[in-house]
């Protein structure tokens, strides 16, 4: 039911420079008849080109069956070696449902919504994948 993660990389030696990354997480799963399950993470990156923080979360549930249902968000902030042509914020949220429909059939359906202050990007989709 419960997941700790960390995570630390180092790169070196490219043509961006030295970068390292720190990343914790935690998830928690089937808690309850729902199977609720929350997810947060946080990572600190810094390296020559940007450097920041990145914050997201997330909440599950299978009501029932092989129908699982998800929203999740987060916010990246960030200095760039060139702050005048990059966000300083970002900020994303998304919303996801897919089920198994027999042995053959699989549907899904994902929305996701990102904003900055130089841009702003929806993207939503339905899959329906037919495993023979």
């Amino acid at each position: 039911h419960l997941r700790l993660n960390a995570d630390a990389r180092a790169s070196r030696g490219g043509t961006g420079g030295a970068a390292d990354a720190f990343t914790g997480s935690l998830h928690v799963m089937r808690l309850t008849p729902l199977q609720l399950g929350v997810q947060f993470r946080g990572t600190r990156y810094t390296g020559a080109l940007a450097s920041g923080t990145l914050t997201a979360a997330a909440v599950e549930v299978r009501p029932f069956g092989t129908l699982r249902m998800e929203v999740n968000g987060g916010r990246r902030t960030d200095s760039r070696a060139a702050p005048d042509l990059s966000n300083r914020a970002t900020t994303w949220w998304g919303a996801d449902a897919d089920i198994g429909l027999g042995r053959s059939l699989y549907l899904m359906a994902s929305t996701y919504h990102e904003s900055g202050a130089f841009q702003a990007n929806a993207q939503t989709m339905v899959a329906l994948t037919w495993r023979f």
